[in-house]
């Protein structure tokens, strides 16, 4: 029971292509196709590699996957032994065999750094399987995991660019076992009718001591449930520990990993949710959410993976994840203290800027601030105050922005209709409510998706994507106005200082267990691109305190627009 195994066993892929091709290209394609048709739960991963890579691990996986048939297929045991000892004396010559799988994997291995002998532990664990071995202890299935499943990470390791963790291999392996244990959990009834059960005997005994003598059958009950929570939450502190090793590799072989043990992963939370289903149906992951998973890491989420895919969690898996992925309770303070440093000074140039800009509207008679950053501003700050506040020293700062906050959005009540002329008051006050309000849902579920996806117990990702919103926003309201009215340099500057201390400090020191992501260094590099443009057309068009030139007005904004 490799890890290979897969649901679609019936496509012939043989038939495709002669099985005497030498031909490196054609090798490789044929090895592609058969992935695609047996990989039901890998090739979505797989196809986020770059195409030598992804070649490569075809090649991997084919070699595996006719490993694996041998021990599910009609022969004998004699028969089967002897077909494993050619497949592993064929290892040492593979250029000597005109089989397409040969000479793909051949090609690759002269490409690749791939450990050739960790096929020959495959086979080791497919012969326990032809050898019908039980297990009495963990370590027993330890070892027969480590076997056919942590030798398939550490094949991948050998294809994906080297990586600078010197514990690599070790990393993927324990991730594998995690995705073989959630095999062994899924194929529960199918093997335990079939004779063959993989779980420890030492584990029956303890929750179905009824179900542990041959010839098991198990039943639906609450052993049978405590049973499958327990070994899931083993499972989960594998694939906590595995997952260690994404940030260290380059970003498609981490988005491919992550895609592979995200599908598992949801898997094994499924199984977890209600184990009894396990005895009624084969518990799969629809292609649809496969290719979420898949679109998720390649954004930027691969480290997530590890996170909360459902809210729905027993208690006992929700703990297992607690203990296991690095979640960082509200009370936990923060260690960096250049961290501490940088979003303090954050704090102390937007507390700045917030000032200035209440200054400068009042003298101008406008408000400072656009409505719609300023709604979502206003949002980020009562979630962050009192439904979702961040750890340690940040706990008060959302709370200190929100009021300085709300007597911006009292000047904006103000003077907001005057900026409007063409409509009536009561429009104006309608619109800055449903604005308010559609900002308020909107950052409560980005938080918590934030939160959940990249652990982000901070608000970091959030602050953020708002920051990012506000920087374009302060653009197009000095657009619109063609003047200054309401702004000023020193508060471009702050804005773009308070920005760079938070996001150097979030990018240099993050804070213990935050995913880090391509999305988080977009966020942080567009942010201060923009806040830099905002700063340099000010000081271009008018002076260093707010006020425009005596020469400024509409027609040099106009022209100030067709530069923005």
């Amino acid at each position: 029971m490799a890890l290979s195994t897969a649901a679609c066993w019936s496509i012939d892929v043989t038939e495709a292509t002669p099985v005497d091709v030498t031909e490196v290209d054609a090798a490789y394609a044929y090895c592609e196709r058969l992935t695609h048709h047996r990989a039901g739960n890998f090739r979505y991963g797989i196809r986020l590699l770059p195409r030598p890579d992804r070649r490569a691990l075809c090649a991997v996986y084919a070699y595996a996957r006719e490993i694996d048939d041998l021990a599910d297929g009609g022969l004998d045991t004699d028969a089967k032994h002897r077909e494993l000892s050619r497949m592993r004396q064929q290892l040492t010559n593979l250029g000597a065999h005109p089989d397409p799988v040969c000479v793909a994997l051949g090609d690759a291995t002269r490409r690749c750094p791939i450990p050739l002998e960790a096929f020959g532990e495959l086979i080791d664990g497919v012969e326990m399987d032809v050898d019908g071995t039980t297990y009495s202890t963990f370590d027993d299935l330890y070892l027969y995991c480590d076997r056919v499943a942590g030798s398939v990470g550490r094949l991948c390791v050998g294809v994906f660019p080297p990586s600078s963790n010197p514990d690599a291999a070790r990393l993927a392996s324990t991730l594998w076992i995690g995705m073989q244990l959630t095999n062994i959990l899924r194929d529960i009834a199918e093997d335990a009718e079939a004779g063959r059960v993989y779980l420890p005997r030492e584990d029956l005994r303890t929750f179905v001591p009824d179900m542990s003598s041959p010839p098991i059958s198990f039943r639906s009950g609450p052993g049978f449930d405590a049973l499958v929570r327990f070994e899931a939450e083993r499972a989960l502190r594998f694939y906590t520990e595995g997952l260690r090793l994404l940030p260290y590799l380059c970003r498609r072989s981490a988005a491919c990993l992550g895609t592979m043990a995200g599908v598992y992963l949801r898997m094994l939370i499924r199984i977890a949710d209600e184990p009894s289903q396990l005895l009624d149906h084969r518990i799969t992951v629809p292609a649809w959410e496969k290719l979420e998973i898949a679109v998720r890491t390649m954004a930027g989420l691969p480290r997530a993976v590890v996170r909360c895919f459902t809210v729905s969690d027993p208690p006992s898996i929700a703990a297992a994840r607690r203990e296991g992925a690095s979640a960082v309770s509200d009370d936990v303070m923060l260690s960096s203290t250049a961290f501490n440093v940088g979003i303090a000074l954050c704090g102390v140039f937007w507390t700045v800027a917030y000032v200035l800009i209440i200054r400068r509207a009042s003298a101008d008679g406008t408000y400072g601030m656009p409505v719609v950053a300023l709604c979502a501003n206003l949002s980020w700050e009562a979630i962050s105050s009192f439904t979702q506040p961040p750890p340690g020293f940040l706990g008060p700062v959302p709370f200190v922005w929100l009021f300085i906050d709300l007597v911006i959005a009292w000047q904006a009540l103000r003077y907001g209709p005057g900026q409007f002329p063409r409509t009536s008051a009561r429009i104006f006050y309608g619109m800055f409510g449903l604005t308010l309000v559609m900002a308020l849902t909107m950052t409560f579920q980005l938080n918590r998706a934030f939160m959940a996806y990249y652990n982000d117990h901070w608000g970091l990702y959030a602050g953020f994507a708002a920051a990012l919103m506000m920087a374009t926003l302060f653009l197009f309201m000095l657009y619109n106005r063609a003047s200054t009215a309401g702004q000023s340099v020193p508060i471009a500057v702050c804005m773009l200082l308070g920005n760079f201390c938070a996001g150097a400090a979030w990018l240099a020191y993050p804070p213990p267990g935050i995913v880090a992501s391509t999305f988080q260094e977009s966020l942080v590099a567009g942010t201060l691109g923009l806040n830099a443009l905002y700063a340099t057309v000010l000081w271009r068009h008018g002076r260093p305190d707010g006020h425009a030139h005596a020469a400024t007005s509409a027609p040099e904004m106009s022209h100030a627009k067709d530069e923005l």
